[in-house]
């Protein structure tokens, strides 16, 4: 069982109480995880992972990171998948398109 975290003043876990790494628990081995995308691309089976779940998750987690790089709290309608009244986190939704003609060598 792993230690009870830091308290919430310390930002690190102290070299001797950091928990040992989590390799084989399910989610987390990053080589199965890749393995079961590659197989199932051969087989066309459905991969282990529920791909509108890992959808949504990656939508809130690049919408938390967005309102860590604004230093503010942001609202997403989770309709449109759009920043409801903050048009600076609009804008950084995506990257802006490339220009073909300068990418072509």
């Amino acid at each position: 069982m792993n230690p009870a975290p830091p308290a919430a003043s310390s930002s690190a876990w102290p070299p001797q109480q950091r928990p040992p790494p989590h390799e084989n628990e399910s989610g987390l081995d990053v080589k199965a995880h890749a393995r079961d995308f590659f197989d199932c691309i051969k087989s066309r089976k459905a991969p282990a992972a529920n791909a509108t779940v890992m959808r949504h998750s990656h939508i809130a987690c690049h919408a938390a990171a967005l309102s860590w790089m604004l230093a503010r709290k942001l609202e997403l309608d989770p309709e449109s998948e759009r920043f409801i009244n903050h048009n600076e986190a609009k804008s950084l939704r995506a990257r802006p398109a490339r220009d073909r003609a300068a990418a072509q060598i």
